[in-house]
């Protein structure tokens, strides 16, 4: 006999699904902000991949890709998504009990427990592990996470007072905007818009991501783009900045990648890699370490004139300018 009409459950109306999606995805504790680790850094990856990908199509189809990986759009490419970190929490979170959403039903259906062996010795096993690792490992991410936000955005403040002590116009990353150092606010130090000059959208998008750039005194022209990595894939924010060389109508503008003497040998390495060697006058790339810019900030923002004074403090590797 067919069920009363009344007995039927009404199906979810678009705004009702909307609403709970939403809750679902303000929910700090939800897989959905839980599940992927470093979104917005690996954001800024996304676009370098994006347009090294597009180079080795056209490379491909114009007949140019050449017979060598090394110096190739797909060496650039394989490199930025190879150098990514983890990407996913763990493999902890298939296992974690749903019971709104009943997954895993590996807790409520038999023939499931039974396909993955003996469950009592999987619980053992599983409890050991949460217990002995999982607490201890992300209190010390959590710690050394807090350490290198602390370091970058510090890294960052140096920026952008000796940027506006040379009398240029600073712009940080529009996801640092918030950020604060010293009591000082970055929004407030800060420009919040980059000069139009020609790029596409999706290259604006990166060059937003840059951690500081620095504009001529009208906010008119990008004079200087610098790079903060402190344990992030230091290729990949070369490649963001190249992309803007690329981008920019003229050529004048300096980069420098800022990264912890630590990684100064990694810094070169990547530096002497051919598909930076061979654009070394369009896109001239230096390294400065974390050290050298704490010590002496105070003395650029004292004694500098220009943009000039930070190569003072920098490495060119095997181009020195």
């Amino acid at each position: 006999m067919n069920q009363p009409l009344a007995h039927i459950a009404a199906p979810a109306t678009p705004s009702v699904i909307a609403s709970a999606i939403e809750r679902y995805k303000a929910d700090p504790e939800s897989v959905f902000n839980t599940w992927f680790i470093g979104g917005e850094e690996r954001m800024k990856a996304f676009g370098a991949i994006r347009r090294g990908v597009r180079d080795t199509v056209d490379a491909i189809a114009s007949e140019t890709f050449g017979n060598d990986f090394r110096g190739s759009p797909l060496e650039v490419v394989l490199m930025a998504i190879t150098e990514q970190k983890q990407v996913f929490e763990g493999a902890a979170h298939p296992f974690y009990w749903k019971p709104k959403l009943r997954i895993p039903d590996i807790y409520e259906s038999e023939p499931n427990k039974q396909k993955l062996g003996s469950w009592q010795s999987y619980l053992a096993m599983r409890e050991t592990i949460i217990q002995a690792n999982t607490t201890q490992r992300r209190h010390q991410q959590v710690i050394e996470q807090h350490r290198e936000e602390s370091e970058h955005t510090q890294v960052q403040h140096m920026l952008i007072r000796i940027g506006r002590a040379l009398n240029y116009k600073v712009f940080v990353a529009r996801n640092d905007r918030h950020r604060s150092c010293h009591g000082e606010s970055f929004a407030l130090l800060t420009v919040d818009t980059l000069p139009k000059f020609g790029a596409s959208a999706e290259v604006m998008q990166t060059v937003g991501l840059i951690d500081v750039l620095w504009l001529n005194a009208e906010g008119t022209k990008i004079v200087c783009a610098f790079e903060i990595e402190k344990s992030t894939s230091i290729y990949s924010g070369m490649l963001r900045m190249k992309d803007l060389a690329r981008s920019l109508p003229t050529s004048g503008c300096h980069f420098y990648l800022v990264a912890p003497q630590k990684r100064k040998q990694e810094v070169m390495a990547q530096m002497s890699r051919p598909a930076l060697q061979d654009t070394t006058q369009e896109f001239p790339l230096g390294y400065i370490a974390f050290e050298l810019l704490k010590e002496h900030c105070d003395a650029l923002c004292r004694f500098g004139d220009d943009l000039g004074i930070m190569k003072k403090i920098a490495d060119f590797g095997l181009n020195p300018l």
